[in-house]
């Protein structure tokens, strides 16, 4: 068996998954996220994006050292605009984080991260398991009823916590990755 590093990566929050696999197998082991700094966080302290990538590489390093993956796949980041909903400065800052997230596995563990883009995933996800992952809330029900471990949590207003969204994005990615094997 080997064990993959699922990741949902963003500028706010970094879903991740470690899932335990073979050919026909895949278990859930773990999965939680990493809050990086926000704008507002560098700001007040004098520093720019530079910090936050530095501080997102440390997290990285650490979620690697404890989690002993032998393989990573992140959920590919938008290449163009889609009218309305991303800005240039939005895509960059993607990009760069997720790019960031790229290179620390690699230096680490001395491979490239298998990049999947959303729209595959939805359609792989969508075939063997005969239900369309549309949004957020599909993604988490699949999650849920794949692998009973997962729960979510609730905030203060009896509401799913945002970063359970981004913990079952990252089990996509998972999944999703096993089924394409």
């Amino acid at each position: 068996m080997e064990k993959l590093l699922s990741m949902d990566i963003s500028s706010s929050t970094i879903g991740w998954s470690l899932f335990e696999f073979d050919k026909n197998t895949i278990n859930l082991l773990s999965y939680g996220h990493i809050k990086p700094p926000n704008k507002a966080k560098a700001d007040k302290l004098g520093y720019g994006l530079s910090y936050r990538l530095s501080e997102i590489s440390k997290e990285i390093k650490n979620l690697i050292t404890k989690t002993q993956p032998d393989k990573v796949a992140v959920e590919d980041y938008a290449k163009k605009f889609s009218a309305g909903r991303s800005s240039a400065n939005t895509i960059i800052i993607l990009a760069t984080v997720n790019e960031t997230v790229s290179l620390v596995c690699f230096q680490m563990m001395g491979i490239e991260v298998t990049r999947l883009p959303v729209t595959r995933l939805r359609s792989v996800v969508k075939k063997k398991y005969q239900v369309d992952v549309k949004d957020k809330d599909d993604a988490m029900k699949l999650i849920k009823q794949v692998f009973p471990i997962f729960s979510s949590v609730l905030n203060k207003n009896g509401n799913t916590k945002k970063e359970c969204y981004d913990e079952s994005d990252a089990a996509i990615v998972g999944l999703g990755y096993h089924i394409l094997l």
